[in-house]
């Protein structure tokens, strides 16, 4: 096992080469929930390639509030590209900031 409490990483991409999925595995390949908090990372990008929403899973593949305290990040973009927002929400889908 790494330092952070997993033993490898799985990493999925879409068809423009975005980290769109990132996995934790144990040494016995099971789902775990490193040292950061959760076992899994999915991300959904817009067609201009911006990160739109990231959201973190626990082992048992439902959302999970991280230690920070929210379980999703929602972005939105201008039409140029700069980030416009960012809202926080938490496992529960309340709305924290």
């Amino acid at each position: 096992l790494l330092k952070d409490g997993f033993a490898s990483i799985r990493r999925e991409f879409d068809e423009d080469g975005n980290n769109i999925r990132i996995l934790y595995f144990s040494a016995d390949d099971f789902p775990v929930n490193a040292g950061i908090g959760y076992a899994e990372v999915r991300r959904v990008f817009d067609k201009e390639n911006h990160l739109i929403r990231e959201s973190y899973y626990g082992t048992d593949g439902m959302l999970k509030d991280i230690q920070s305290g929210y379980a999703t990040i929602s972005r939105t973009y201008s039409e140029s590209g700069e980030l416009i927002s960012e809202a926080f929400y938490k496992a529960s889908g309340e709305k924290i900031r």
